[in-house]
């Protein structure tokens, strides 16, 4: 982790999305502490009822599957410009926590 900060850190992307991507890291982790997989969940659609954040994703989430795709973040520029850094599991999508990575930012 502390190579990744150290790249983040040191590249030419600025500091808030070096902030932005190390915030994301953080709570990453500190979220997927002590958990496991549960068999069939892997697939299964986020829900984000109650969230400020959950409106927002949902209007971006064009075909409703519970991810933002690279295309659906266009249209949000400062989505898409901070894409790869919030997508911290490397899928190629953004999860309902992973976007709140960004809107909390």
């Amino acid at each position: 982790m502390k190579e990744i900060i150290d790249t983040l850190h040191s590249s030419q992307a600025g500091s808030l999305y070096s902030i932005v991507a190390i915030t994301a890291l953080i709570l990453l982790c500190a979220s997927s502490v002590g958990r496991g997989k549960t068999a069939g969940k892997e697939n299964a659609p986020v829900q984000t009822s109650g969230q400020t954040s959950g409106s927002k994703f949902n209007k971006l989430d064009s075909d409703q599957d519970g991810k933002l795709s690279q295309e659906e973040a266009t249209s949000n520029k400062g989505l898409a410009g901070s894409f790869d850094a919030l997508d911290i599991n490397a899928d190629g999508v953004l999860d309902a926590k992973e976007y709140d990575t960004f809107t909390s930012a």
